[in-house]
């Protein structure tokens, strides 16, 4: 059943209103931001369709419910009243720095026979109250399995820092992927997975540094290489409505991304920018 395309039915009359250029504008970003090779207008199944407030999606589960997923992302940003997912879930889901909480929790752990890596994992996911995943066919691609034997040692260390000991000797890294959820897996497949998220920006907006500016300096933020514009699959394309950034890049362009967004917070927290903040839309 998971590989069979079906069909959702999501209100948008809040996101879109009433003009069809707006539902139509939609439209166009979630097929550009939500698995972009699943639809139509690339060769795949998936399709969208409007019955009046009402977008009918028609993909495999996965792929739909993460078109549902993006939406409530955008009403998060806008101030908006989720229809599905909790606010709370989805604001983590902009949380891509290096300074994510999780990653701060202590840890002491001391392997000093060899154990097998899982059982390693799962003490450390008790330890932290975090749930750490791998992806398993990544990790193959390097060599490793659930079955795989080692000695590792930290006392008091936080998690992130933990976690960068444990998987630079294997040649693995990990990325927060929720609230309080880590996935391991292999460099390749972290830079080749797009992740969606949604920057509400309006605070960083200036007369100076209108949403346009601070849309050129994401693009210097990041790889440009890895931007559709530039023959890659990401993309950082602006949400005037609410101001925002809505972003699908891989894991370590979000982490570029979210450092440079958190440095202007900073430098505008301390009165860093002389210039008067943008009116609200």
């Amino acid at each position: 059943m998971l590989s069979e395309v079906t069909t959702t039915r999501h209100a948008i009359g809040d996101l879109a209103g009433d003009r069809p250029e707006e539902v139509e504008a939609l439209v166009q970003t979630i097929k550009t931001l939500v698995a972009p090779e699943s639809w139509d207008t690339a060769g795949g199944e998936g399709g969208i369709t409007v019955e009046g407030k009402n977008l009918v999606i028609a993909n495999l589960p996965a792929r739909a419910a993460e078109g549902v997923l993006f939406c409530d992302q955008l009403r998060t940003e806008r101030g908006q009243k989720t229809a599905k997912y909790k606010a709370e879930q989805l604001a983590t889901r902009s949380a891509f720095g290096t300074d994510h909480p999780m990653l701060e929790k202590p840890v002491a752990v001391h392997f000093v026979r060899p154990t097998k890596w899982n059982p390693m994992l799962r003490k450390i996911g008790e330890l932290t109250q975090t749930t750490l995943i791998v992806d398993w066919p990544a990790v193959a691609e390097v060599g490793w399995n659930p079955d795989a034997v080692m000695k590792f040692s930290v006392e008091a260390k936080p998690l992130g820092e933990t976690l960068t000991a444990m998987l630079e000797p294997m040649g693995l890294v990990y990325q927060v992927v929720d609230r309080d959820v880590i996935e391991i897996t292999s460099p390749s497949r972290q830079l080749g997975t797009l992740h969606l998220a949604v920057y509400p920006v309006g605070p960083l907006l200036t007369a100076d540094r209108p949403l346009e500016s601070l849309l050129d300096m994401a693009k210097m933020a990041v790889d440009g290489a890895l931007l559709r514009e530039n023959g890659g699959p990401g993309e950082i394309i602006p949400d005037p409505v609410g101001n925002g950034l809505m972003v699908s890049l891989p894991y370590s362009q979000h982490t570029l991304l979210a450092s440079m967004l958190q440095k202007l917070a900073t430098e505008a927290a301390a009165g860093g920018s002389k210039s008067e903040p943008m009116p609200d839309p």
